[in-house]
């Protein structure tokens, strides 16, 4: 009777086990920026206290963070081993991994509970926005094989017990010109760091869907940024003026290199799906062309989503934007429509997210 009452008891007591048991397991944040751009130990990227507060802060990423002290770490060879130990892992794994100079910087180190050795001990953290979800130091002997290993293989193994491997990996010409053709599917992202509706894209649209859903696609991201800066800057040669829209239209971001999936003269952010390297579709974030009435109100006299378009669009059978009344609309002194950001995310970001759900 009591060897029973024990087997009942047990089975009692088994599903609660596995339910706190399961509880317990923690889903791992997924690493906002991989690489597949090279780098070497002197071009690792460093950003500084306000690039820290912008990416924590403002596009909440999850990243990874190496701190050193340039006063006490110029000199030292742990140092210098730590950087070869990162740039292996950049170029073996493809992560993006920041270097973050903790001199001077008492407010970022309070804010983000980051060490501020007086001597040249480097150290690694793991951030999901303002929230440190690892710190490994070279003062702890079980972390030493982080800092030490120049195959980057025990970083790389205590990192991914924290956090999974990106989606979004950084691209450029050279490695899309290689790899489109031989990808049988690939999804590409076009942005400009100094672009507004970028900026404003991928916190509150891109990054949130990735850490909502279990993705096993990736998206390449290409920076356009330098292009332009190279056509805008003052004292720029014809040549290299045309550099920007020439990449544009080799893309076929433009209606010029492709009147079914370009806009305008080629416009940030657009998203692209081709299949060797044969573009299938794409999606468009903000960028309407917005006028107004003669009574005040504003529409949208020009959209990437038309009538004619939309039955191209795999992933949309929506209305057209085009000729649409909006909330929202706004006007420069100089007398630019616009349409406000915060109204037209309302509209965008459900055509986006279909994008998405659709191809990843």
């Amino acid at each position: 009777m009591d060897k029973m009452k024990k087997k009942l008891a047990l089975l009692l007591v088994s599903p609660l086990l596995f339910t706190s048991l399961t509880a317990c397991q923690v889903e791992k944040s997924v690493l906002t920026y991989g690489t597949y751009l090279e780098t070497n130990i002197n071009q690792l990227e460093k950003i500084s206290n306000f690039d820290l507060y912008w990416r924590a802060e403002t596009f909440k990423e999850t990243f990874i963070l190496a701190t050193y002290q340039s006063e006490y770490s110029e000199d030292c060879l742990c140092w210098s081993t730590f950087q070869n130990v990162i740039t292996n892992y950049i170029n073996t794994y493809h992560e993006k991994v920041y270097l973050f100079d903790t001199s001077n910087e008492d407010i970022a180190l309070k804010n983000y509970q980051i060490d501020g050795y007086k001597d040249s001990t480097p150290a690694l953290y793991i951030f999901k926005g303002k929230k440190q979800l690892a710190k490994f130091t070279y003062k702890k002997d079980g972390d030493k094989a982080i800092f030490n290993d120049t195959t980057a293989e025990a970083m790389y193994t205590r990192v991914h017990k924290v956090i999974n491997k990106p989606v979004i990996y950084e691209v450029d010409d050279a490695f899309l010109d290689k790899s489109l053709k031989e990808k049988d599917q690939s999804v590409t992202l076009f942005v400009r760091a100094g672009c507004s509706d970028c900026l404003y894209a991928l916190p509150n649209v891109l990054i949130p869907y990735i850490n909502k859903h279990n993705i096993n696609k990736e998206i390449w991201y290409f920076d356009l940024q330098n292009y332009y800066d190279l056509a805008k800057k003052e004292d720029a040669s014809e040549e290299e003026k045309a550099q920007y829209p020439a990449i544009k239209n080799k893309y076929e971001l433009s209606e010029n290199s492709n009147q079914t999936y370009g806009y305008l003269e080629g416009v940030v952010p657009t998203i692209q799906y081709r299949e060797k390297g044969v573009l299938k579709d794409a999606a468009v974030c903000f960028n309407d062309v917005v006028s107004e009435k003669e009574d005040g109100s504003f529409y949208i006299s020009n959209s990437f989503y038309t009538e004619e378009r939309i039955p191209n669009l795999k992933y949309y059978n929506g209305k057209p934007l085009k000729d649409m009344v909006i909330q929202g609309g706004l006007k420069t002194p100089t007398g630019y429509c616009y349409w406000n950001q915060d109204d037209a995310i309302k509209v965008h970001q459900p055509i986006f997210e279909a994008f998405l759900n659709y191809y990843l």
